[in-house]
């Protein structure tokens, strides 16, 4: 069952605060690893949802939560950063000359085949994730 409450106390050096039902006068601990998809740091009086459960000591914890007001920061769309010109022609030099060396003989082979796979399975795990 989901509840709604405010944030009344936030710790945000310690990353835990303490929220209470907008029908209940009980404080439930909330930590910021259960806050869903955290597009900004909790503040006090934020309006939240959140499911309960019973920690291993039989205490009350928030979990699932999310964020019911809508902010300017939580609409804000970042632009990803643009990657320098320098960088990327440092890339292709680095691969161009891996690629060199590997032809005349002074990198194995297999050394090439390792770091160009390694890199593919990277990008490949760094695509599904931004994606997801």
């Amino acid at each position: 069952m989901r509840y709604q409450g405010k944030i009344i106390k936030w710790q945000d050096d310690k990353g835990f605060g303490f929220v209470r039902a907008t029908n209940d006068s009980k404080d439930v601990f909330l930590h910021i690893s259960d806050i869903h998809r955290l597009n900004k740091r909790p503040e006090v009086n934020e309006q939240i949802s959140y499911e309960l459960i019973k920690d291993d000591r039989g205490r009350f914890r928030a979990t699932h939560v999310a964020y019911l007001t809508k902010s300017a920061n939580v609409n804000r769309i970042e632009q990803p950063p643009k990657l320098s010109s320098a960088f990327l022609a440092f890339i292709l030099i680095f691969f161009i000359l891996v690629i060199e060396r590997t032809l005349k003989g002074v990198l194995p082979v297999t050394f090439t085949l390792m770091l160009f796979g390694a890199n593919l399975l990277l990008f490949l795990y760094y695509y599904q994730d931004k994606t997801s």
